[in-house]
């Protein structure tokens, strides 16, 4: 069982992942369109988004068992990257989206009014441990991580993107956050998550595959997408699509010097200016 496991990794987590997530919240995203009727619980439905990490972990242990789950924990642990990368992760979603809402005043709309500025620090604090590494540890650290091994990082990085984006489908038609324009919104974060991945895969490679960094990257994302576009009247997508464009400049900046430049591990974190022999990032031994 071991051998197949860990043969097809990746397959057996976006198959099980979805069928978990999927299961449990396309039902109530059928009922609030009018098909059928279904309550789930709050705390399925958390859980079901808790499913990429948990999955993750429990077939990394099913493939590899107790030694490939330390491995995985310790890379978890392990947040030794310069601080500069840290600073990144926290502000580059706060500052980007926080200039997307200079579009308000220029089409003719008015600024939110938000709460107190530390409101954001605290959502960081808590999504870290939720969003981020609940999500990353599935789509970064194995999915990724995996992909990089047998494919250049942009081709792992438009799958991954891909992957996580189409997973969210059952969450934004069941909770409709943006009433009736909730499909166009849909489809602009299907769109502009592949441009975000590249980011991601960036900043992953760039601290030398370590996991923290992007977990907290990721919570700092949700954290500001909830501060600063939260107060932002419903069905109003404009500033949305302004960060969209910002990121989607980044990620093209990104690619610019060829898909190397998102796989190079970074001379600070690695201890020399070169990555893999084939230009990935610096690879990191694992057992699973």
């Amino acid at each position: 069982m071991r051998p197949v496991i860990q043969r097809h990794l990746v397959t057996l987590f976006v198959l099980c992942t979805y069928a978990w997530t999927w299961a449990v919240q396309v039902p109530p995203a059928l009922a609030a369109h009018g098909i059928g009727h279904v309550v789930r619980s709050g705390g399925a439905l958390t859980l079901a988004g808790f499913s990429p990490s948990l999955v993750a972990l429990a077939l990394i242990t099913l493939g590899g068992g107790r030694a490939a789950l330390a491995a995985m924990l310790a890379r978890i642990r392990d947040v030794r990257v310069p601080i500069r990368w840290y600073v990144f992760a926290v502000l580059f979603p706060l500052v980007t989206i926080a200039a997307s809402l200079l579009a308000l005043p220029i089409t003719g709309q008015s600024f939110p009014r938000l709460d107190a500025w530390y409101t954001p620090l605290g959502m960081l604090l808590l999504l870290i441990p939720l969003t981020g590494l609940l999500e990353e540890v599935g789509w970064r650290g194995l999915m990724l991580h995996r992909l990089q091994e047998r494919m250049s990082p942009l081709s792992a990085t438009i799958i991954v993107g891909l992957a996580w984006g189409i997973w969210h489908v059952p969450t934004y038609l069941r909770t409709m956050p943006e009433g009736k324009r909730t499909p166009l919104l849909l489809v602009s974060f299907l769109i502009g998550v592949l441009p975000l991945s590249v980011i991601f895969t960036w900043l992953y490679n760039r601290t030398g595959q370590r996991l923290f960094p992007v977990i907290v990257f990721h919570a700092s994302i949700d954290a500001s997408t909830s501060y600063l576009l939260g107060p932002v009247p419903r069905g109003n997508l404009v500033p949305f699509w302004t960060w969209l464009g910002i990121i989607t400049a980044v990620a093209a900046t990104l690619l610019r010097r060829g898909e190397s430049g998102i796989g190079r591990a970074s001379a600070d974190v690695t201890g020399s200016d070169e990555g893999s022999a084939d230009g990935g990032a610096a690879a990191i031994p694992r057992p699973y």
